[in-house]
This record gives C-alpha cells, structure tokens and sequence, in this order.
C-alpha cells in the first residue's frame, strides 16, 4: 500500500469512527482522548529502521504537544514526522519494517488532520497568519467532512487537477476581492461552481466561472450581445461576483447564508430563513444543490489552505498574464494569432467571452487580450497587413451575425441532414419550426425556417 492510499484510508478510517467529528465546529478541546498506540520501534539509529524510529520520537512529542493545547507546536513535530517518512520507499522496508511504517504513518496523519484543523480551521488562511487580512471563519461538521472525504477519495484526480489549474486565475481574484473588503479565500467559491472554468455552462443557463444567469449578470454590469458574452470574461465576471457577495454578505450577515444565496437566489434564502424560523444556514432546509454547495466550499478552502496535509501537491499552473491591444473593427482570431506567433487556442482561451471567434462588430475599439511579450510583434505585423487581410469584410460580417433562411424540403431530406448541413440541431430546428413537431414524417416541398450562421 502506498502513501497516498493509506492516507485516504486512515482519513476515511477517521471521518468513519463513532466520535471522531461532533455534529459541528470539531475540536473544541484539545484534550481530547485518542486511541492510538505508536508501539516501540526496535532497531538500529541508522538507515531506514532509525529513520522510522526518529520519526516515532516527533510523532510522540506531538501527540505530547496537543495534550498540552499547544497545537503550533504539535503541527511542526507531526510535519517533521510524516516528511521523515514520506521520504522513505516502504517497499523496501522489511515485513516488520513495514508494519511499523505504516501504523506510524496512520497515527501521524490522523492527528495532522486534527491539529491543522484546530489552528487553521476557523481562523485565516495559512498566507494570512499575523496579517490584517480578512478573516474567514470555517465550520468543519459531519457536512464538510462528508466532502473532505469525497474529495481525497473518490473525486482526488479531478480536485487535485483543478487545485493546480487554480494557480491560473487565484491571484487575479485573491486582489480583486481584497479591493473589496472580501475574504480572498472566498476565491474557492469559483472553484466549486466551475472549476475555474470560463466556458462552463449550466443546465439552468448560468455562464462563465462565476456561473452568471443573463439577469443577474446585467445586473452587475455584465453585457451580453452576439459577439460578447462578459459572464465569460474572466476578471470583469469576477468583478461582479464580488459586488455581488458583498451585497449579499450585507443582507444576511453571514457568509454560509450569502453563499447559499449565492448558489439558489436571495430571495429563496430569504424566504426559507422566514418560514423555518432559524437564520441558522446549518439547520435550513433548503434544495439540495444549495444544502451541497456551502459545504463543498468549505471543505475545498480546508484543503486549499495545506494541500499537502491531505494528499496534495503545492505546485499551481502559472499565473494568468497577458497583454492588451485596442482593435477596431471586425478581426478574425486567426488573424491575431499569425500576428502574434501563437496558436490560436492560445488567443481563444485569453478571450473567453468572444463568442464568433472575432472581435466585435461595434461602434469604438475592443480591449483584446494576446500573450504577454507580444504586443509590440502583433503591432508589427497587423499594421503591415493590407487592409482587406487585416478585417473581415462585409459578406464575412453577415455571416458572423448569421440570418434567418428559408430551406425547401427535397426528396431524400430528414432533420439530422438538415441540421448537420445548417451547423445546428434536429431540436432547434424542431424549435423553430413548430408544425415539424406534429409532423411523423417530412414533407417534400414544405419550407423549414433555418437559422444560417
């Protein structure tokens, strides 16, 4: 069994034992009992089997140091320990070598888990330690530890994937949120509703990273036209979401109810803290993506704040950075790619919010992000361009803003070859076209109303 698995064992082993987690806010007391028992390790000073032994010692001033209620102290004995051990290969280890190794392994972590729970579970991130930084108070119960356990177990590949794609946007939004007086951990509310993903999309029609409704997002600033969708834009969408947690932050006066509020809508919360009678997030009933999706959160800002206690690495996808150009005019993305030597789905995934794979066809200049270093490349090479090769012309432009066309049913035609000849669905066009709907079978001759991109 490798470290990794056994990790997960012992920490399912740990959320499973009857007392292991109160119903709410664990580790009240640091002098609580656990049924552990490190056993004498015999042995030698040297190699592997003194290692173990060394490791043993620190595990053992630990468990001392948290009897005492000196939890920063217990932490680093523990970290000693399971990095004395982490940097052994078991498998070389003798059958008794092993055994030792690996009840040792188990203790250390159980009890990792505990202390960084109780120093850093309730106060602020790991960064903020001794600063002014917003605080964000965490509440570990039974519903986090269910996702804590999810997430190191079942769900490890995809968390620890988008872990490190974090590193992407989190910087971005740390400063955005802290310019507006927001916890920046509340970052992590991105990474539950999309996996910082700026193209997702919900079933309920919500887009971007932030998963904006069209409403909502207008009501944050956010335009939505043919050529743009800001919902996918990614510093402007963040922009909003802190406007719009900020205000609900100042309507319920506490963030587990402003992230549910968040998640299912001001005004269900609203209406749920009235008819139940309790403003008590943890004991309202409310839909089950919302009841999920608090939770969630806070088991993943646990997790954020010392991946490594849970089986994660430290290491982050780099920052976002890019640089900006004004370009009026309708330019293809191709176009700025050649310009500036970059793949095109370089300069897609700077511009989520494009959605015609051009810049828009409005009156001013639009703000186009390419790679960082190649501003002056681009400049280069798109002013020297003629002009018929730098914008797209007219024809093109229509057929970017797309029209509505009149197709006539001919002998050997079915929907799924309409659709596919038209780039669209056999359900849009069955939307389009109503009286299709009630229709077994086409009719050759009769007209179908097609959308033409």
């Amino acid at each position: 069994m490798n470290k990794l698995s056994l990790f997960i064992f012992v920490l399912i082993l740990f959320l499973w034992l009857p007392g292991a987690a109160p119903a709410e806010q664990v580790f009240t007391s640091a002098n609580e009992t656990i049924n552990l028992s490190i056993a004498a390790v015999p042995g030698t000073e040297t190699g592997a089997e003194g290692a173990i032994e060394e490791a043993g010692r620190f595990c053992q001033e630990g468990m001392r140091e948290y009897a005492a209620g000196n939890w920063p102290r217990a932490k680093d004995k523990f970290d000693i320990a399971i990095k004395m051990l982490a940097g052994l290969d078991e498998g070389s280890l003798e059958p008794a070598a092993q055994q030792e190794y690996n009840n040792l392994f188990g203790s250390v972590c159980q009890y990792q888990l505990r202390v960084r729970n109780l120093i850093y579970g309730f106060s602020v991130s790991v960064d903020d330690i001794g600063t002014e930084a917003c605080p964000f108070p965490l509440v570990f119960n039974h519903k986090v530890e269910k996702w804590l356990q999810r997430y190191v177990t079942v769900d490890y590949e995809y968390f620890g994937k988008k872990l490190y794609e974090s590193g992407k946007y989190y910087q971005m939004i740390k400063e955005i949120f802290k310019e507006s007086g927001l916890p920046p951990e509340l970052a992590y509310t991105a990474f539950v509703e999309s996996g910082f993903n700026p193209y997702a999309y919900s079933r309920a029609n919500a887009a971007g990273m932030w998963q904006f409704v069209a409403y909502t997002g207008s009501l944050y600033g956010l335009d939505r036209d043919h050529w743009v969708d800001e919902r996918r834009d990614v510093e402007k969408s963040t922009k909003a979401a802190a406007e719009f947690l900020r205000s609900l932050y100042k309507q319920f006066g506490s963030w587990p109810l402003a992230l549910a509020a968040y998640n299912g809508g001001p005004n269900r919360v609203a209406k749920a803290i009235k008819d139940q009678g309790t403003n008590n997030f943890w004991d309202l009933v409310l839909p089950a993506e919302t009841t999920e999706f608090v939770p969630k959160i806070f088991a993943t800002i646990m997790i954020a704040r010392d991946p490594e206690a849970y089986g994660f690495t430290r290491e982050f996808k780099d920052a976002h950075s890019f640089d900006s150009v004004q370009i009026d005019r309708c330019v293809n993305l191709s176009t700025v790619a050649r310009c500036c030597s970059a793949p095109l789905e370089e300069i897609v995934g700077l511009n989520p919010e494009l959605t015609r794979m051009c810049t828009p066809d409005n009156p001013g200049t639009y703000t186009l992000k390419i790679p960082a270093g190649s501003k002056e490349t681009f400049y280069a090479r798109f002013l020297a361009l003629a002009e018929n090769q730098r914008y797209l012309s007219k024809e093109e432009v229509a057929r970017m803003k797309g029209y509505w066309i009149t197709y006539t049913i001919k002998a050997g035609d079915s929907l799924g070859k309409i659709a596919k000849k038209f780039n669209t669905t056999i359900e849009k066009i069955r939307q389009w076209n109503p009286s299709v709907r009630k229709q077994k079978y086409l009719q050759i001759g009769s007209k179908l109303k097609v959308f033409q991109k």
